[in-house]
């Protein structure tokens, strides 16, 4: 927490408190119509970092756990309460989806991070958050791998998400339906260019050999 307050002063940021993560947590899982989860501290943990934890049976929210690192948070430029809720709306989305099957090389990682940043810009556009941007440029300057495409495919998606959640700000429907067949649409749109990424980190049997569609 004291790294995390140092770095905050001295960005001259605002600071939060843990009392305002817990509360990010679970407007971010209200957002999604779901009980407030366990929540873990993983600051300084060698593994574990801001991430959502699945517990054995996915396809309850009974046993889940969403951690937070301060010392990543602030690496990313979340030093806001509005940011700090966007980034955890994307942890609360990797919840939400947790008993579907998504297409794409290694089980779907790269659309599975597609869909927790395009549902972030959601909320952030229903919300009408203003001051995104230095979420955007933290997500849009990461390096892609494995588990995650690079940032500018992430960029596209918090920008898209955020254009669909403002146009739709005065829907009362039930958040995660109501928008499903908007992001299939847009995935579908930028598929060309995350298939171009693909040889970068996948072998030719990857690439070729993976589901093709959406389960949801």
């Amino acid at each position: 927490m004291d790294f995390f307050l140092y770095l905050s002063r001295l960005r001259q940021l605002q600071s939060l408190s843990k009392e305002q993560i817990v509360n990010a947590v679970k407007t971010a899982c209200d957002f999604f119509d779901m009980p407030l989860p366990q929540i873990g501290d993983t600051t300084g943990h060698p593994v574990y970092s801001t991430m959502f934890y699945r517990g054995n049976d996915k396809s309850s929210f009974d046993d889940d756990l969403i951690c937070f690192d301060l010392q990543e948070l602030a690496y990313l430029q979340v030093t806001t309460y509005d940011s700090l809720t966007l980034v955890l709306t994307h942890e609360a989305t990797h919840r939400r989806t947790q008993m579907y099957d998504f297409p794409g090389p290694n089980k779907g990682s790269w659309a599975k991070e597609c869909i927790s940043d395009w549902y972030m810009g959601v909320r952030a556009g229903m919300c009408m958050m203003k001051d995104i941007s230095k979420v955007i440029e933290g997500l849009g300057s990461t390096q892609g791998c494995e588990t995650h495409p690079s940032g500018d495919i992430r960029r596209n998606f918090i920008n898209n998400g955020f254009q669909t959640g403002y146009l739709n700000r005065s829907s009362h429907g039930t958040n995660f339906e109501y928008f499903i067949n908007d992001f299939k649409s847009f995935y579908n749109r930028m598929l060309p260019d995350i298939e171009k990424e693909y040889p970068k980190y996948y072998g030719i049997i990857s690439r070729n050999f993976y589901k093709k569609d959406f389960d949801f």
